[in-house]
């Protein structure tokens, strides 16, 4: 009996061990499982706060980089502004000076027409090489001093020509100049100066002319037997000023079977034109204008700047 008790007691107490050990191992897992949940737990906290950085100083880099751009773009702005009016100063100052130069070539002119008549080619020294003719005078009981122009440019080859071949085309007479308001319309009439603004050369520019080669300018008034006319391209920032040739209205024009023709044209490297008198144009009227334009202004006695 003893030894039988001894026996169950030894069994007794090695059940007991084993469910201490089996509560032992079961502490530990729960331990470690704990263990490795904080870790996870603080490593998810870590990732976050890392993100929420990161975040932070990317939001701070695209504020910085926005705020850096604006400034940028304000500061060109600002250089732009400046620009632009340091190039219509520029602008203002070069037409008061060609403005001047011309008012004194013309005084020149006046000068030596009161000594005596002249029958030779003269020049005078203006930028681009600008030129006069001279040749005989019209009758201006025939012809008048009001003309329309119908010019015709050829593309220039220098700066946007290159690529874009049209014209801006404006005309100027002495100090003033003129911009088409179409075939039906007299030309606008402004001062040199004005016409090379930015009211002009950066707004309404050559008005019906714009991005044209032909133009027809209505109503010009030479203002006496001939005039110095001049047709400029309008650019940005350089005008492409052609060379000027003495004009006078051409009497030779005339209507003949619905069409215009006019004998003694005008003609340069860069222009060629007909001063028609502002009656016959009128009697021609606007679809005649344009297709004479369209036909190229050419007439077999057309003379050459230099040559009339």
């Amino acid at each position: 009996m003893a030894r039988e008790a001894r026996k169950a007691e030894a069994a007794r107490d090695a059940r007991q061990a084993e469910d201490r050990r089996l509560a032992d191992e079961l502490a530990k897992e729960a331990r470690i499982a704990e263990e490795q949940r904080a870790a996870a737990e603080r490593q998810a906290a870590d990732h976050r706060l890392k993100a929420e950085a990161a975040a932070r100083e990317a939001e701070q880099q695209a504020r910085a980089r926005a705020e850096a751009e604006y400034a940028a773009s304000e500061r060109a702005a600002q250089e732009a502004d400046q620009q632009r009016l340091i190039l219509e100063a520029e602008r203002e100052a070069e037409a008061i000076r060609l403005t001047e130069k011309i008012r004194k070539a013309r005084d020149m002119r006046e000068a030596r027409k009161s000594a005596g008549p002249e029958d030779l080619t003269s020049a005078i020294n203006i930028p681009d090489a600008i030129t006069m003719t001279q040749g005989r005078k019209p009758s201006i009981e025939q012809a008048g001093t009001r003309v329309t122009v119908l010019l015709m440019m050829v593309a220039g080859d220098r700066g946007i020509r290159r690529w874009n071949k049209s014209a801006d085309p404006v005309l100027c007479l002495d100090d003033v100049c003129y911009v088409s308001q179409g075939p039906n319309t007299a030309a606008k009439r402004m001062p040199r100066s004005t016409a090379f603004g930015p009211g002009i050369a950066l707004g309404s520019r050559a008005g019906a002319c714009n991005n044209a080669l032909g133009c027809v300018f209505r109503d010009v008034d030479l203002e006496g037997a001939k005039a110095l006319l001049q047709p400029i391209d309008l650019r940005i920032v350089r005008h492409d000023r052609r060379e000027a040739s003495e004009v006078r209205a051409d009497e030779t024009c005339a209507i003949a079977g619905g069409k215009l023709s006019c004998r003694a044209g005008v003609s340069s490297a860069t222009w060629r034109a007909w001063i028609v008198p502002e009656a016959v144009a009128g009697r021609a009227g606007a679809t005649t204008l344009e297709a004479a334009l369209s036909a190229g202004l050419n007439a077999s006695e057309a003379s050459n700047r230099g040559e009339r």
